[in-house]
């Protein structure tokens, strides 16, 4: 038995070469990249994701692999494709599978499924041991860091780097060829893709990521419907408190909150600024402090005039009417010698 063992010749694994209309999948998965940020040497986990159609790339870094590092991932890939496929490819990572049942069924994490739901893509798992089943980003994951990492890149911090990895898959990932359509770039074959992706649905809103741990951040703009039912909590709202606001708006508000009952009159302007701007209403207010007339209904004024301006007026003259004036000092002279006659 030994001797036939030996004797055979060796098997090679083989695997069926997968072919992916525009439009229908992208792949996902992780790897670990070394990167020198502020001056120190870190790991950080990239997310790599790639059109399965068109190979397009997408590459955002994070300092740790958790769930709500994948949410955000997500959000930003769609956000640069301009669309979202049909499904999305993943292995079986712990942070988005709960549990791995017969074939390919799976148990997806709740809060998982709720970003599938919201984006309207249907999320696929692997087989188990069958990575070639998403290729294309595993070998994507080895050529992005002999092309990008080596030698080791440095930065300020994340920002920046996320930055230049979205330039990067922007320009030079999406110029190399395409592998099946060899007349074509990568980023020539995503040009049409892209047209075959679900639109993005519209952001209501947007916080920056906070790292620290026991901080709030809170954004005044979030809470201006609330203030539209609940005028009250201007005054010591946390939002509210330290809002950073322009000079003559704050001198307007201060004025304001300490009249009865005016709280509801500043957030009228509140809303007038957000839909026309901070330069536009501080004028308003600039205004409205110099003619000491400070109520809502004065500065709203000042806006829409201020929005738009009065058209000048031409009063035409008839072409019969016109005629050019001679200046000619002698008629002083008749006047004069008119009225000395009298």
């Amino acid at each position: 038995m030994k001797r036939w063992k030996q004797a055979r010749p060796a098997l090679t694994q083989a695997f069926v070469p997968l072919v992916f209309p525009a439009g229908d999948a992208a792949q996902f998965d992780w790897s670990h990249e070394q990167v020198e940020l502020g001056g120190v040497v870190q790991t950080i986990k990239l997310a790599h994701f790639r059109l399965a159609h068109s190979r397009q790339p997408f590459l955002v870094a994070y300092s740790r692999e958790s769930l709500e590092m994948v949410f955000d991932a997500h959000d930003r890939a769609f956000a640069f494709w301009g669309g979202i496929p049909q499904r999305m490819i993943y292995d079986n990572p712990r942070t988005l599978v709960d549990a791995v049942k017969v074939g390919k069924a799976r148990r997806f994490n709740r809060q998982f499924l709720a970003l599938a739901n919201h984006y309207l893509f249907e999320p696929v798992a692997c087989t188990l041991a069958s990575g070639w089943e998403k290729g294309q980003v595993e070998n994507q994951a080895g050529n992005v860091r002999e092309w990008l990492f080596s030698p080791r890149p440095r930065f300020q911090d994340l920002a920046e780097l996320n930055a230049w990895l979205a330039q990067q898959c922007r320009e030079k990932l999406a110029q190399r060829p395409h592998p099946d359509q060899r007349s074509q770039t990568i980023g020539d074959v995503f040009a049409e893709e892209q047209t075959q992706l679900r639109p993005v649905g519209k952001p209501l809103a947007c916080h920056a990521r906070c790292f620290g741990r026991e901080q709030q951040i809170l954004d005044p703009w979030h809470y201006l419907p609330v203030l539209e039912r609940k005028p009250g909590a201007l005054p010591n709202g946390a939002p509210f408190v330290q809002w950073d606001l322009p000079s003559p708006v704050r001198k307007v508000r201060d004025h304001l909150l300490n009249q009865d009952k005016d709280d509801r009159a500043f957030v009228e302007i509140l809303l007038a600024m957000k839909t026309h701007g901070s330069e536009l209403l501080s004028v308003a207010c600039e205004l409205a402090l110099e003619h000491k007339t400070l109520n809502a209904v004065v500065v709203l004024k000042h806006v829409n005039r201020l929005k738009t301006p009065s058209p000048v007026r031409e009063n035409p003259v008839p072409g019969h009417l016109r005629q050019e004036l001679q200046v000619s000092c002698s008629r002083y002279d008749r006047l004069r010698e008119v009225h000395h006659g009298q």
